[in-house]
């Protein structure tokens, strides 16, 4: 950490975010009474304080940080940044994979209805132009991951979601929740998916002019 503490007081924005994910990095698996990720990232959470850059920095450094841990402490810091309609998408999709980070298999409903609201009450162009709405399905994936039929509730809360955005947060939870469970069924059903074509797709290619 003293290596990187110099990086925190640079004026470049990207270093500093930098600096911020690398402290998560140091302390991903690291107990310590201390908690110095928490205590050095924490400020740069907090609402109105910093740029997108640092808050997406440190975010992902909280969830690296407390991966797997379930702390509270993380929970009651990113949940309200998920939450707010007035925090960028690009922040409240890091804030999201943080919370499926530290709460992987967890199955923890509070989290799991706060992301999907999330989805729900944002724009729905929004969301399909912005690549990172992606992480906020994978956040609530992680949280039952291999997880099976617990997941059955939390399913049709994401099929719930309008637009595309609906579409693949559900595929994106249901194969989180059977990952590394080979079950036959499962397999199928996304083959059945990967072998599908795009029909929208296919009408704009023939209806598209010859060169």
């Amino acid at each position: 950490l003293t290596q990187i503490d110099k990086f925190l007081y640079m004026s470049d924005t990207n270093i500093k975010a930098g600096a911020l994910l690398a402290v998560g990095i140091l302390n991903c698996g690291v107990r310590n009474e201390c908690d110095p990720a928490l205590a050095l990232l924490n400020d740069y959470v907090e609402p109105g304080a910093e740029t997108p850059q640092l808050k997406m920095g440190a975010l992902l450094g909280l969830g690296l940080a407390y991966l797997g841990t379930r702390k509270a402490e993380v929970l009651e810091q990113l949940v309200p940044v998920v939450a707010d309609l007035d925090t960028p998408l690009e922040v409240v999709a890091m804030a999201s994979l943080s919370l499926g980070l530290t709460f992987a298999g967890s199955c923890h409903e509070d989290i799991t209805q706060t992301i999907i609201a999330a989805l729900m009450e944002r724009e729905e162009a929004s969301l399909e132009t912005e690549s990172l709405t992606r992480l906020l399905c994978l956040g609530v994936g992680l949280l039952y991951i291999g997880r099976q039929g617990e997941a059955d509730l939390a399913l049709e809360l994401a099929k719930a979601v309008p637009g595309e955005a609906g579409a693949y947060c559900a595929i994106t939870l249901e194969t989180c929740a059977y990952a590394g469970t080979g079950n036959v069924l499962k397999v199928q059903r996304l083959l059945g998916l990967a072998g599908e074509h795009n029909n929208k797709e296919e009408e704009e290619e023939e209806a598209a002019p010859a060169p």
